[in-house]
């Protein structure tokens, strides 16, 4: 992180355009809605920090479980719900395209526990993902091996 004292003017004017973010808001990425990109656009923020204008940031309220909402969120983005939302050629959302949507509303008690749930479930996943990258790394340095091998003679091809 820079110094105040270290930032050019230049670096103060861009820096003045973007948004502070701090850990528990939900970022959404409003741009392109109209072409299908496989990322997801929703992230629950982990550290403090700043993100540009293109960039819709949701701060909680009482009673409100943002790990919760972001969950909720990513549901919809998976479901292409926001895809008709937007407004302009590239089909672009604002909040004012988000202020007046319904939300449910489970008890915060709710909320936690399908976090919980949905945290345990996500670890496991993780995990098995992470098991089967390991396995198609070894199987791809195996077939390396075995290439080099028959290349260099130490193993006859019939």
């Amino acid at each position: 992180m820079k110094d105040r004292q270290d930032l050019t003017n230049e670096m103060i004017n861009v820096i003045s355009n973007y948004n502070i973010v701090k850990p528990g808001h939900i970022v959404l990425n409003g741009l392109n809605l109209n072409y299908d990109f496989v990322s997801q656009r929703i992230a629950l923020v982990k550290e403090r920090g700043i993100i540009t204008s293109a960039y819709i940031c949701i701060e909680s309220i009482n009673d409100i479980n943002t790990s919760y909402y972001c969950y909720f969120m990513k549901a919809m983005d998976s479901k292409k719900l926001f895809h008709g939302m937007g407004s302009g050629i590239r089909l672009t959302l604002s909040y004012d395209n988000l202020k007046n949507l319904f939300f449910p509303y489970p008890s915060i008690n709710d909320q936690i526990e399908i976090v919980k749930y949905l945290d345990s479930v996500s670890s496991k996943i993780d995990s098995s993902i992470s098991q089967c990258n390991k396995m198609i790394s070894l199987l791809q340095e195996r077939k390396q091996i075995i290439i080099n091998d028959v290349v260099t003679g130490k193993v006859k091809v019939i």
